[in-house]
């Protein structure tokens, strides 16, 4: 907020003012010198040079009645009668006559109305303290600016080029980003008219950068940047050979959205009001914003750190019962089915499992149960199943091994049933039982078909071989989607021996069940086993989710959330098509309750840094972690991809650059 230069009052000037103010308010005038007059009061008063003649003349008042009078419902400016908001096309302003005859010929069709060049005009003067305290008196915040900020915010196209925008009859595109651009520097004037302003306004434009979030997200906008956001829009390409003309993408919406908050803090002193803002997402916003002004958001979230603090402690404590009740369905019907178990009702055992595994997805000990009690219906490749995700939850357990050995045995799969005992026997080599069962399994198998772990393909083979990649690469993304899953199983006969145009299902013989389901488990286990000696960090958790190639068994796309505490994996979840706002809150939930390693503890994080790539979804994920305390960040455009460079990885996911890391 600036003072007004300091010059001699003009009565030349305050004479000329008062011209162009009686110009704009003759209703009899052509619309288009009432235009004339507006801008050439912005090019005069507009910087403060000549603000006091302006404010007698009673040039203020003037432009703020034709901001304000007849504002249309909800905002509908190409529809409204008003005359405010007749629009008419101009050339260039005065003292831009010696333009290149090339912006000459593009500016001669920009569209202008009152409306909107005198809020442009207001805007300007609002960077000056006399000229914002003048326009609060005039009425500004009483007839309508909360309304006029509301309804422009939610019909901004956010992507439309500026060619676009100048040559549109709808003019809410350049009345929406001055209006915030006011309310920034109003607000930042020492007085009432910053409190009025917060007050009356604060509410609203949260309610609009929700809006323009979610856009950006659902783009390839990226705030805070110039240039092209949408390299693709048709309507941006041709306006980007004139960006010698100025012709830049306008998005400014973040940098005065972090200016409007930076400034009210200034003078914000209510603890209550900002309890309210920070319970409203006030901070989850300003983590999610991409913009240039550093330094103005980070005054603005130290500021709000205390209040942060205060928030998510009371909300921690109100949400405790809320996570318990996460593993305490689980745990209820875990001790049901027991309880049927061992009254010899299988059946019964198994729905309450079912029942249980249902609340808690990652609980190893509900799938370990359910498989025992489906043995005992014989219900064995169902058992197996179940064995295979106890053991892909807690890979470290002997008992789910040796659960996947009985069930193996059942379907009289011997040499697999012996892989996965002697597993059991390696983690608990003092079990007796355990030993028995491998005893018996190798007099089982005869030794020309024993499996040697050292000796069997794995599944990620099949994607370092460089030829036939290429061989897919060759494609395009139509064909591939057709023949993908063909490919994936020709690879792998070849890989298992197989002729690959055989018929005979390789999923069912020894070595395809190992590259299918043991071999994965054997390399969880190992890295399970070497996890512990991860350094720890500052507790700092991210979320993030990576495309994954379809598995062997399933069609279609798939993904996994994966969940991070440092190095230490608190959840990880594996579903097919595209992840949603609630599957992501419901893996941070899970993460904080149930950690997928079995040495983690129950804890809840202070805050969660959510991956780039899930910004689409980054709005309803920090709403809910916010009901629980927690606070969430956003990563940058920028910061994404300097981890994808010093990683070796793919920006966008977690896809490995070398083989060798895979």
């Amino acid at each position: 907020m600036m003072p007004l230069v300091e010059a001699p009052f003009c009565d030349e000037m305050y004479a000329t003012c008062l011209d162009r103010v009686a110009t704009i308010k003759d209703a009899s005038a052509p619309v288009k010198d009432r235009i004339e007059a507006i801008q050439l009061m912005h090019g005069d008063a507009g910087w403060g040079d000549n603000g006091r003649e302006a404010m007698r003349a009673g040039a203020i008042e003037a432009l703020v009645e034709v901001a304000t009078d007849g504002w249309p419902q909800g905002g509908d400016l190409a529809s409204s009668s008003c005359p405010y908001d007749e629009v008419i096309e101009v050339g260039t302003s005065t003292g831009q006559e010696e333009e290149e005859e090339e912006e000459q010929e593009y500016r001669c069709r920009h569209k202008r109305s009152m409306r909107r060049v005198a809020i442009c005009c207001l805007t300007e003067m609002g960077n000056y303290q006399p000229l914002a305290l003048r326009m609060a008196a005039a009425g500004l915040l009483d007839r309508g600016l909360p309304d006029m900020i509301r309804d422009s915010l939610a019909r901004y196209r956010y992507g439309q080029s500026l060619r676009s925008m100048e040559e549109s009859a709808d003019q809410v595109q350049h009345i929406a980003e001055r209006l915030l651009n006011l309310c920034a520097s109003l607000v930042g004037a020492p007085g009432s008219t910053d409190q009025q302003v917060m007050a009356r306004c604060g509410d609203v434009i949260l309610e609009g950068y929700d809006a323009f979030a979610r856009v950006a997200a659902a783009s390839d906008l990226h705030p805070g940047q110039d240039g092209a956001h949408l390299r693709h829009d048709p309507e941006w390409a041709d306006a980007g050979s004139q960006d010698d003309c100025g012709l830049r993408m306008p998005n400014p919406q973040p940098e005065n959205f972090l200016r409007f908050w930076g400034n009210g803090l200034r003078w914000l002193g209510s603890p209550a009001e900002q309890d309210r803002l920070v319970a409203k997402g006030l901070v989850g916003k300003l983590r999610q914003t991409e913009a240039s002004g550093v330094s103005c958001k980070s005054m603005v979230l130290a500021a709000l750190e205390p209040t942060w603090e205060r928030y998510s402690a009371r909300e921690a404590k109100k949400a405790a019962s809320e996570l318990k009740e996460v593993t305490k369905a689980g745990k209820s019907a875990r001790h049901l089915g027991n309880e049927a178990f061992q009254a010899g009702q299988y059946e019964e055992a198994v729905a309450q499992y079912e029942q249980g595994i249902a609340a808690t997805p990652q609980d190893p000990q509900l799938f370990g149960n359910m498989s025992l009690a489906l043995l005992r219906l014989e219900r064995f490749k169902e058992s197996l199943e179940a064995a295979q995700a106890a053991t892909r939850f807690d890979p470290t357990r002997p008992k789910f091994w040796a659960r996947m050995g009985d069930a193996h045995r059942a379907l009289g799969q011997h040499a697999c049933a012996l892989l996965c005992y002697e597993q059991a026997a390696k983690l608990a080599p003092r079990d007796e039982e355990i030993q028995q069962r491998k005893d018996a399994a190798e007099a089982a198998v005869e030794p020309a078909e024993q499996l040697r772990v050292a000796e069997l393909p794995r599944q990620q083979q099949i994607y370092q071989d460089e030829a036939w990649l290429q061989s897919l690469a060759d494609r395009s993304p139509d064909e591939l989607a057709e023949v993908m899953d063909e490919e994936v199983d020709k690879a792998t006969r070849k890989l298992l021996g197989l002729a690959p145009d055989g018929t005979e299902d390789w999923r069912h013989t020894p070595r395809g069940m190992f590259l299918d389901k043991i071999g994965p488990l054997l390399d969880l286990a190992e890295s399970a086993a070497t996890a512990g000696s991860a350094p720890a960090g500052l507790g700092q958790w991210c979320a993030s989710w990576s495309d994954m190639p379809p598995m062997l068994d399933q069609k279609g796309p798939m993904f996994m959330i994966s969940v991070m505490c440092d190095h230490e994996q608190r959840m990880s979840m594996l579903r097919q098509g595209r992840p949603t706002a609630p599957l992501i809150v419901q893996a941070l939930k899970l993460g904080m309750t149930h950690p997928e390693m079995p040495d983690s503890r129950p804890e809840r994080p202070l805050r969660v840094l959510v991956a780039h790539r899930m910004k689409a979804e980054y709005a309803a994920v920090e709403a809910e972690m916010r009901r629980l305390g927690v606070m969430c960040q956003l990563e940058t455009r920028e910061e994404a991809l300097a981890s994808a460079a010093a990683h070796g990885t793919n920006a966008d996911g977690f896809n490995f650059a070398d083989k060798d890391e895979a």
